[in-house]
């Protein structure tokens, strides 16, 4: 069907946006070209591939216009595997190809990770993070690296030394500068109290400060207590 449409569109449709949606037990599969290359038939099988090795309820594949500087996208929903399994799934398929992996679930850690991601970054970052996992809100992986890291913790008298310890699984000594953002609150699965939300650039001092925001000056203290220890600002 997809091959079918690849062929049946040549170049007619060539300034048009194509979109193809399969509806499966349980599932949905939808890819939608925006780079006039007919891909409908190649991004299809991969995708069928990966449908049948996962539990999930959506699977997404968005190729970017040649037009912009956007990464091509696979974006899967509501997964039921474990972020790694599913990590290795899609490395299995797709491993060698460069994209963005896009995780999202109701109530799970929203994962971004760019592709080629190499097993072995992955496995540090698998040993660093498995404790934490569960007040984690978001992670970004770029360059076989965290770039971005925000978590969601109680607030408490040694809350300075959990987001010291949180910070320091994860850094390295190789590490770009990446950031770690933080919010106090006691599930990081409902709503984020911004009142309470840090940011630290972690061994770097590039800032994009919203100068409307504004936090608790019990916030204001952490976070000026962690960029002394963790960014260049100095």
């Amino acid at each position: 069907m997809a091959a079918a449409l690849d062929q049946e569109t040549g170049d007619e449709f060539d300034r048009y946006d194509q979109e193809l949606r399969l509806l499966l037990s349980g599932r949905a599969v939808e890819i939608s070209d925006a780079s006039n290359s007919d891909i409908m038939a190649d991004r299809a099988s991969h995708l069928l591939a990966l449908a049948s090795e996962m539990s999930v309820n959506r699977l997404e594949w968005r190729q970017a216009s040649e037009q912009t500087t956007f990464e091509d996208v696979l974006e899967l929903t509501d997964p039921q595997d474990d972020i790694f399994g599913t990590i290795n799934a899609v490395r299995a398929e797709l491993g060698t190809e460069q994209f963005d992996l896009r995780v999202r679930g109701s109530a799970q850690t929203e994962w971004a990770v760019a592709f080629p991601y190499a097993e072995q970054a992955q496995a540090r970052l698998e040993t660093a993070i498995e404790p934490i996992l569960p007040t984690t809100v978001q992670v970004v992986i770029d360059d076989n690296q965290v770039s971005g890291l925000f978590v969601v913790v109680p607030d408490g008298p040694d809350v300075v030394s959990r987001l010291r310890g949180i910070i320091e699984r994860v850094d390295s000594p190789d590490a770009q500068p990446w950031y770690f953002d933080w919010a106090l609150g006691s599930d990081p699965t409902g709503a984020v109290d911004y009142s309470t939300k840090g940011l630290v650039n972690v061994g770097g001092c590039e800032y994009d400060e919203d100068p409307d925001r504004q936090i608790t000056s019990a916030t204001q203290t952490l976070q000026d207590q962690l960029r002394t220890l963790y960014d260049t600002c100095r």
